[in-house]
């Protein structure tokens, strides 16, 4: 079983939850009301400057309206409680100022019992922008409850005046929970966060979770999902996360501290996988490979069958040995792949206890934790990749795992210099390394160019700050050449796409297309076969006559000559005619047509985290083109898709508007005010797609950048 009981009941809570709900007030109209602590006069709540002077009493107004409303609290400190559990509080959105200690201060009093600091237990209820402060005295209280489904709590911060607090800071009692940009500090004596096995499950993402208990994250029997989040636990002797009968994910996250990273336990007869994605384990000392410390443990009773999955991850300690229960026919198994991890291949109990991360195999690696991480000072360890080190773009290149690193970077950057993106191995993405392939390639074509005629001449230029270049040639008929300067003839008329490939030093290229049209050859006549000929009749004089001239030539013959027609005009003798090249062929020239497309390379947005109102809304949206072009930012909105509808039937990004803009090459910065056809962005998650058009229609491949909207 996992250390301490997993199974926690909330029955006190709950009982009082339930015993608290009351009927709904007969509705109203919607409604957003205001909550001010420095007000100087309590108000009726209904604008900023008649705002209400305590949480509690905009609450008791928007019961009076139909839902969903919305409460916004100013900064200040409430010291009140929050129950939010009466079915006229589903849909309520409370929204604070901002999670730090100059923003909402939510500080329940220590006599408060039982509901703590904010307990959300009515449908659809959403909390952002606050910091609930548990006071000196207040050790028993919880600070958020979440009991209803549907619940959403983003930008916000949990600490703890009383270090002894061993209650639990974060508990999914019951419902469903969506947790962002989640703080617990680390002072916590309690669990970060509890998941239990009445809820359905919780999503965590760019969080951090730490705390001092025996156990950081747990989840018992419902689902957990942890993205872009840090766990740390503070107890030498720690887990991390354990989840018990119940699936486990987690993605671009990084645990740290205690002795055990990741603990599954499986019984009865089930069959479960979890996987660990694109995440960083280092348990005890930062960077060191602790013994007796694991970075996964599987737990197996009675005759489930359990695989823990690490993939491209970090993973600075081996794995301990699966438990299986003995005289059971249970199976544990730990398994890597394309990961970093201790050299472990094992088994044991007749292949019931399985250990398959052998470096070599499944393009598992094993380095020395000291060449992986950037490094630093004691206490503020840095686990992003090392420039240059084994961690860097060696990561998984299949297309599952998240969109963004830990810290929001995205994935996939070129890390190496090589302008060849792929995804690091860890929780972390190294960014401000990518190489930056050869810019204005040009060619410029010499010659003429007709079929069967002499050798055209082609010269490539390109500009790049990491010479030597190299440089190939493909013409478009199966001829090749090397070299910045380069000849070929060509056999056929018609088209061809001459390329020119040029790669820098570090390995990065640019490729650059022009289309030749190669005339047909000009023909000669040799002067036999029938033609109109004109000239001097021999001896009978100027005037009508027949002669030996070329076709359609002028041309002086004698009389009697085979070959007929009249002359128009005497001539120089014995000229042939020209055959003119088939219509919309030029003669002696080579046209050309710009078919490469441009290149968006750096895209970059500052902050991540954007803000729609205020003095610090807004953002500068950065990117560099490798030519002129029309730029066009689709902004789309994450959606959650309903379970069994995913792909055709529910697309998980929804365009929300369009915005263009004319960019010069190079680097171009526009502003980014987080709104669209003058109405501001809501809260939420968002990625941009770009798309560069060049002047002749060539469009770039899009380019994404994710970024959330906060209140």
């Amino acid at each position: 079983m996992l250390p301490g009981t997993l199974a926690r009941a909330g029955a006190a809570v709950a009982g009082a939850v339930v015993a608290a709900a009351l009927a709904a007030v007969a509705p109203a109209s919607a409604a957003t009301f205001y909550v001010d602590a420095g007000s100087s006069a309590p108000g009726a709540c209904t604008s900023p400057a008649n705002a209400c002077t305590t949480i509690g009493a905009a609450v008791t107004k928007a019961r009076g309206a139909s839902g969903p409303d919305t409460i916004v609290i100013a900064p200040g400190v409430y010291e009140e409680s929050l129950n939010l559990s009466q079915p006229a509080d589903a849909g309520l959105a409370l929204v604070g100022a901002g999670a730090g200690p100059s923003g909402t201060v939510l500080r329940p009093p220590a006599s408060t019992v039982v509901t703590g600091g904010a307990t959300l237990a009515a449908d659809g209820q959403s909390l952002s922008g606050v910091r609930i402060e548990m006071r000196e005295g207040a050790e028993k209280l919880r600070p958020l409850f979440i009991y209803a489904s549907d619940v959403a709590v983003s930008d916000v911060q949990i600490a703890a005046d009383e270090p002894g607090n061993g209650e639990i800071a974060i508990t999914v009692e019951r419902g469903n929970a969506v947790l962002s940009g989640v703080e617990v500090d680390g002072t916590w004596a309690g669990r970060a966060l509890f998941v239990s096995s009445s809820s359905l499950g919780a999503i965590v993402r760019d969080s951090d979770l730490r705390s001092n208990a025996l156990t950081t994250v747990a989840a018992f029997r419902q689902p957990l999902t942890l993205e872009r989040t840090t766990v740390a636990s503070a107890r030498a002797d720690a887990i991390g996360v354990a989840i018990e009968s119940a699936p486990l994910t987690v993605d671009s996250s990084l645990i740290t501290g205690g002795a055990i990273g990741v603990q599954v336990t499986e019984g009865g007869a089930s069959v479960r996988t979890h996987v660990v994605r694109d995440s960083t384990i280092d348990v005890g000392a930062a960077g060191v490979a602790d013994a007796g410390g694991a970075a996964g443990r599987v737990q197996v009773y009675g005759e489930a069958h359990a695989t823990l999955r690490f993939e491209g991850s970090l993973l600075v300690e081996p794995q301990a040995t699966p438990w299986v229960e003995a005289g059971k026919t249970g199976v544990g198994q730990v398994e890597c792949a394309a990961s970093d991890v201790r050299d472990q291949v094992a088994s044991t109990s007749g292949g019931r206890a399985v250990i398959a991360c052998g470096a070599g195999s499944e393009e598992n690696t094993s380095s020395p934790p000291e060449t992986l991480f950037a490094g630093g000072p004691a206490g503020s360890y840095d686990h992003r990749p090392a420039p240059g080190g084994p961690a860097v773009d060696t990561g998984r290149a299949g297309p599952d795992g998240g969109e963004q690193a830990l810290g929001g970077t995205p994935r996939a950057v070129d890390g190496d210099g090589d302008c060849d993106a792929r995804r690091d191995r860890g929780a972390y993405e190294l960014t401000g390394h990518e190489g930056t392939p050869p810019a204005n390639l040009a060619i410029d074509v010499t010659g003429a160019a007709v079929a069967g005629g002499p050798p055209v001449g082609f010269a490539g230029s390109a500009e790049d700050d990491d010479a030597p270049l190299t440089w190939a040639w493909s013409f478009g008929d199966g001829g090749t050449a090397t070299g910045q300067s380069a000849e070929h003839a060509f056999a056929a008329a018609g088209p061809h796409d001459v390329e020119l490939t040029v790669t820098d030093a570090a390995g990065c290229v640019s490729r650059l297309v022009r289309q030749v049209d190669v005339a047909d050859p000009v023909v000669e006549d040799d002067g036999a076969g029938p033609g109109a000929g004109a000239g001097d009749g021999g001896s009978g004089g100027s005037g009508a006559g027949t002669g030996t001239g070329g076709g359609g030539g002028a041309g002086h013959g004698a009389a009697g000559a085979a070959g007929s027609g009249a002359g128009a005009s005497q001539g120089g003798g014995g000229g042939g005619a020209t055959v003119t090249p088939a219509p919309g062929t030029r003669r002696g020239a080579a046209s050309v047509r710009d078919a490469a497309a441009p290149v968006v390379r750096r895209l970059t947005l500052s902050p991540r985290r954007l803000r729609t109102r205020g003095r610090r809304s807004g953002g500068s949206l950065a990117l560099r083109l490798s030519e002129a072009a029309t730029v066009t930012v689709t902004v789309e909105r994450r959606r959650t898709c309903p379970r069994g509808r995913e792909g055709r039937r529910c697309t998980p990004w929804r365009a929300a508007g369009t915005l263009r803009r004319a960019a010069k090459a190079g680097t171009t910065t526009l502003r980014f005010t987080g709104r669209l056809n003058g109405r501001a962005l809501p809260a939420g998650r968002y990625r941009l797609v770009v798309v560069a058009t060049d002047a002749a229609g060539n469009r770039s491949r899009p380019k994404t950048l994710g970024f959330t909207v906060v209140r």
